[in-house]
Protein backbone atom coordinates (compact mmCIF):
# COMPACT_ATOMS: atom_id res chain seq x y z
CA UNK A 1 0.00 0.00 0.00
CA UNK A 2 1.54 3.50 -1.47
CA UNK A 3 1.03 6.36 1.43
CA UNK A 4 1.47 9.88 0.15
CA UNK A 5 2.25 12.27 2.90
CA UNK A 6 2.31 16.06 2.33
CA UNK A 7 3.56 18.12 4.89
CA UNK A 8 5.83 20.75 5.20
CA UNK A 9 7.56 20.22 8.53
CA UNK A 10 10.16 17.82 7.79
CA UNK A 11 10.61 16.39 11.21
CA UNK A 12 6.66 15.68 11.62
CA UNK A 13 6.74 14.15 7.83
CA UNK A 14 9.86 12.12 8.67
CA UNK A 15 8.38 11.05 11.50
CA UNK A 16 4.91 9.58 9.86
CA UNK A 17 7.13 8.00 7.29
CA UNK A 18 9.61 6.32 9.66
CA UNK A 19 6.16 4.88 11.53
CA UNK A 20 4.31 4.11 8.70
CA UNK A 21 6.97 2.31 6.74
CA UNK A 22 7.74 0.21 10.20
CA UNK A 23 4.53 -1.08 10.09
CA UNK A 24 4.98 -2.60 6.58
CA UNK A 25 3.89 0.63 4.05
CA UNK A 26 5.67 2.28 1.21
CA UNK A 27 5.63 5.73 1.66
CA UNK A 28 6.41 8.70 -0.36
CA UNK A 29 6.79 12.45 1.52
CA UNK A 30 6.75 16.04 -0.06
CA UNK A 31 6.51 19.67 1.56
CA UNK A 32 4.10 21.09 -0.52
CA UNK A 33 1.36 20.28 -2.82
CA UNK A 34 3.04 20.72 -6.06
CA UNK A 35 5.81 18.07 -5.41
CA UNK A 36 2.53 15.85 -4.42
CA UNK A 37 0.62 16.68 -8.04
CA UNK A 38 3.79 16.01 -9.86
CA UNK A 39 3.97 12.64 -7.65
CA UNK A 40 0.52 11.70 -8.38
CA UNK A 41 0.68 12.24 -11.69
CA UNK A 42 2.70 9.41 -12.22
CA UNK A 43 1.34 7.76 -9.57
CA UNK A 44 -1.67 7.59 -7.81
CA UNK A 45 -1.52 6.24 -4.08
CA UNK A 46 -3.62 4.25 -2.33
CA UNK A 47 -3.89 6.80 0.64
CA UNK A 48 -3.30 10.48 1.31
CA UNK A 49 -1.84 12.09 4.52
CA UNK A 50 -2.40 15.83 4.23
CA UNK A 51 -1.44 19.15 6.20
CA UNK A 52 -4.19 21.38 5.76
CA UNK A 53 -1.69 24.28 6.64
CA UNK A 54 0.51 24.48 3.82
CA UNK A 55 2.50 26.69 2.88
CA UNK A 56 1.84 28.65 -0.53
CA UNK A 57 -1.04 26.07 -1.73
CA UNK A 58 -2.69 24.74 1.80
CA UNK A 59 -4.34 21.13 1.92
CA UNK A 60 -7.63 22.30 1.29
CA UNK A 61 -7.03 23.82 -2.13
CA UNK A 62 -5.17 20.16 -2.52
CA UNK A 63 -8.05 18.58 -1.31
CA UNK A 64 -10.87 20.93 -3.45
CA UNK A 65 -8.39 19.93 -6.66
CA UNK A 66 -8.43 16.78 -6.30
CA UNK A 67 -11.66 16.87 -6.07
CA UNK A 68 -12.53 18.69 -8.96
CA UNK A 69 -10.01 16.11 -10.76
CA UNK A 70 -12.75 13.32 -9.38
CA UNK A 71 -15.80 15.23 -10.91
CA UNK A 72 -14.15 15.44 -14.58
CA UNK A 73 -13.49 11.94 -14.46
CA UNK A 74 -17.28 10.69 -13.66
CA UNK A 75 -19.09 13.36 -15.44
CA UNK A 76 -19.65 11.23 -18.68
CA UNK A 77 -21.14 8.84 -16.23
CA UNK A 78 -24.13 11.31 -16.05
CA UNK A 79 -24.53 11.73 -19.71
CA UNK A 80 -24.90 7.81 -20.28
CA UNK A 81 -28.42 6.50 -20.56
CA UNK A 82 -27.96 3.36 -18.82
CA UNK A 83 -26.31 5.07 -15.93
CA UNK A 84 -29.69 7.93 -15.67
CA UNK A 85 -31.99 5.01 -15.34
CA UNK A 86 -30.00 3.20 -12.99
CA UNK A 87 -29.73 6.49 -10.94
CA UNK A 88 -33.53 6.72 -10.79
CA UNK A 89 -33.81 3.72 -8.23
CA UNK A 90 -32.47 6.09 -5.65
CA UNK A 91 -35.89 7.35 -5.40
CA UNK A 92 -36.42 4.61 -3.04
CA UNK A 93 -34.54 5.51 0.20
CA UNK A 94 -34.42 1.72 1.62
CA UNK A 95 -32.88 0.63 -2.15
CA UNK A 96 -30.53 3.62 -1.95
CA UNK A 97 -28.93 2.10 1.71
CA UNK A 98 -28.89 -1.05 0.00
CA UNK A 99 -27.17 0.01 -3.09
CA UNK A 100 -24.58 1.90 -0.91
CA UNK A 101 -23.97 -0.79 1.84
CA UNK A 102 -23.11 -3.28 -1.48
CA UNK A 103 -21.21 -0.80 -3.38
CA UNK A 104 -18.55 0.28 0.01
CA UNK A 105 -18.86 -3.66 1.30
CA UNK A 106 -17.78 -5.20 -2.31
CA UNK A 107 -14.75 -2.28 -2.92
CA UNK A 108 -14.00 -2.38 1.14
CA UNK A 109 -13.49 0.89 1.01
CA UNK A 110 -15.79 4.05 2.30
CA UNK A 111 -13.67 6.31 1.50
CA UNK A 112 -13.44 5.33 -1.95
CA UNK A 113 -17.56 5.08 -2.43
CA UNK A 114 -17.44 8.37 -0.76
CA UNK A 115 -15.73 10.20 -3.19
CA UNK A 116 -17.71 8.62 -5.95
CA UNK A 117 -20.34 10.18 -4.53
CA UNK A 118 -19.33 13.41 -3.64
CA UNK A 119 -18.15 13.52 -7.49
CA UNK A 120 -21.45 12.15 -8.91
CA UNK A 121 -22.93 15.20 -6.66
CA UNK A 122 -20.92 17.40 -8.42
CA UNK A 123 -21.86 16.59 -11.31
CA UNK A 124 -25.21 16.71 -10.35
CA UNK A 125 -26.48 13.66 -11.26
CA UNK A 126 -27.45 12.56 -7.45
CA UNK A 127 -29.21 15.43 -5.51
CA UNK A 128 -28.41 15.86 -1.63
CA UNK A 129 -31.64 14.14 -0.90
CA UNK A 130 -30.54 11.13 -2.92
CA UNK A 131 -26.98 10.77 -1.22
CA UNK A 132 -28.15 10.67 2.05
CA UNK A 133 -29.54 7.45 2.25
CA UNK A 134 -26.38 6.05 0.02
CA UNK A 135 -24.16 7.84 2.78
CA UNK A 136 -26.06 5.61 5.35
CA UNK A 137 -25.78 2.47 3.58
CA UNK A 138 -21.89 3.41 3.13
CA UNK A 139 -21.55 3.64 6.60
CA UNK A 140 -23.38 0.18 6.81
CA UNK A 141 -20.70 -1.25 4.10
CA UNK A 142 -17.54 0.12 5.72
CA UNK A 143 -18.81 -2.74 8.73
CA UNK A 144 -18.23 -5.73 6.14
CA UNK A 145 -14.78 -5.98 6.08
CA UNK A 146 -14.85 -6.31 9.72
CA UNK A 147 -17.68 -9.26 9.53
CA UNK A 148 -15.32 -10.88 7.14
CA UNK A 149 -12.39 -11.03 9.23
Amino acid sequence: MLIYIVEDEADIRELECYALEKNGFETRGFENGRQFWAAAASRLPDLILLDVMLPGEDGFAVLMYGMELMKEAVSPLAETEGFSSLLTAFDNPLLSVVIGALFTGVIQSSAASVGILQALSLTGAISYGMAIPIIMGQNIGTCVTAVLS
